[in-house]
């Protein structure tokens, strides 16, 4: 992950962030967050969740992450079992398991929590703005 979006996040977490807004974001955007942390919400400009799943895909491409790879990560995100994995995409909880131990290597991590937890480090939520 880029340190700078590392750095981010860090922030967001731990200094109670409570919106994010791309410097370029209309007026009508910034006044949708403002609203909505008045109220009590948190709010993730969609132009800057992009770019959160832009640097997700970057990282992913980097540590050389297969199609097939991101379809089993996305089944584990999910919380599915290796089972319910295999039954959608067709194919053995053996390739199933395979796959998941590479996906935990690439990812330096020891557990499917801890691979779920490092991906949600470029997850944010997208909150779109009111028409």
């Amino acid at each position: 992950m880029a340190p700078e979006w590392r750095e981010l996040m860090s922030v967001a977490g731990e200094g109670g962030l409570r919106a994010i807004v791309h410097r370029h974001s209309a007026a009508k955007t910034i006044r949708t967050a403002i609203d909505r942390v008045l109220e009590g919400d948190d709010y993730v400009d969609p132009a800057v969740a992009a770019i959160a799943r832009a640097a997700r895909d970057a990282w992913l491409m980097e540590i050389s992450v297969t199609g097939r790879e991101i379809s089993v990560l996305e089944g584990v995100q999910h919380g599915h079992t290796n089972t319910e994995i295999a039954r959608r995409l067709g194919c053995t909880v053996r390739t199933v398991k395979f796959h998941v131990s590479n996906l935990l290597r690439k990812c330096g991590v020891a557990s499917r929590f801890a691979l779920v937890r490092r991906l949600a480090e470029f997850d944010l939520e997208v909150t779109p703005a009111a028409e």
